[in-house]
């Protein structure tokens, strides 16, 4: 059995065409307890086995030959199935990769960061991860090189891809990208933008009108927080992304209104 079919989420496949390969079919109870798509390869083996088409004395059973066997019932029940592990997985990764390259402006203040020193090392690691999944088989990295260029059209980020890699994509362009290339204000909410709750320490009033979850500089009330924010927030905030905010949002919080 090749070591694909373990990366491939068919763990009990060994077992049991280990027992195939001594002429023992597993019983029906066994079947009923894989999953879906186990269970439907296993029929097929059985199947096959049956019918001499493969020889169990001499099989080597991996992910290749058991598209040969099945069919587009592994290629795409494995297709949807990896990719969409492997989604919920990447997922803080692609979430942080979109915000940056959709709304640089706004990475800095964004929740999330996958490291610290600032965009440019974070940039840096999204390079190394993608790089260890292609290592893995999974090429995606030119498809998000498009998109980090500016590229914004689905079909453009999925297209030549094969079906687990399109799958990935899928989910990343839908759950991560559209959502905010509709609606650019979502992702004050979804990102828990620091800026956002910066604004709101402007006044008693804007404080008070604060919708929840945007993200408190620890407890206290709002001169305990902007205290956090001058003493703490912003230096780091200055120290790894380059910007100079701190004289601006002073002035701000101080009453002042002319852009």
């Amino acid at each position: 059995l090749g070591p694909d079919l373990r990366e491939a989420g068919l763990p009990n496949l060994l077992r049991i065409f280990d027992s195939l390969c001594c002429s023992i079919e597993p019983t029906q109870p066994e079947i009923d307890s894989l999953g879906a798509l186990e269970a439907a390869v296993v029929r097929r083996l059985i199947s096959c086995v049956r019918r001499s088409e493969i020889d169990n004395k001499k099989a080597r059973i991996n992910l290749k030959s058991l598209q040969l066997i099945c069919g587009d019932l592994v290629v795409n029940k494995w297709a949807e199935e990896t990719a969409s592990r492997l989604f919920n997985k990447m997922k803080p990764v692609l979430k942080r990769l979109a915000v940056m390259h959709m709304y640089p402006h706004l990475a800095p203040f964004c929740s999330g960061k996958l490291c610290s020193g600032g965009t440019k090392r974070e940039k840096s690691k999204m390079m190394e991860l993608l790089d260890e999944l292609e290592a893995k088989g999974w090429s995606i990295k030119q498809s998000l090189l498009l998109f980090i260029g500016g590229e914004r059209s689905r079909s453009s980020i999925l297209e030549g891809q094969e079906e687990a890699e399109h799958n990935l994509l899928s989910a990343f362009w839908d759950e991560l990208v559209k959502p905010f290339l509709d609606n650019p204000k979502a992702i004050y909410k979804e990102h828990d933008v620091w800026l956002w709750r910066v604004a709101y320490l402007s006044s008693p009033s804007a404080l008070a009108a604060a919708p929840p979850g945007t993200g408190k500089f620890g407890s206290g009330g709002m001169e305990a927080e902007r205290d956090r924010v001058l003493k703490n927030f912003l230096p780091q905030l200055e120290m790894n992304e380059g910007l100079s905010v701190t004289d601006g949002i002073r002035k701000v919080w101080n009453g002042e209104r002319n852009q």
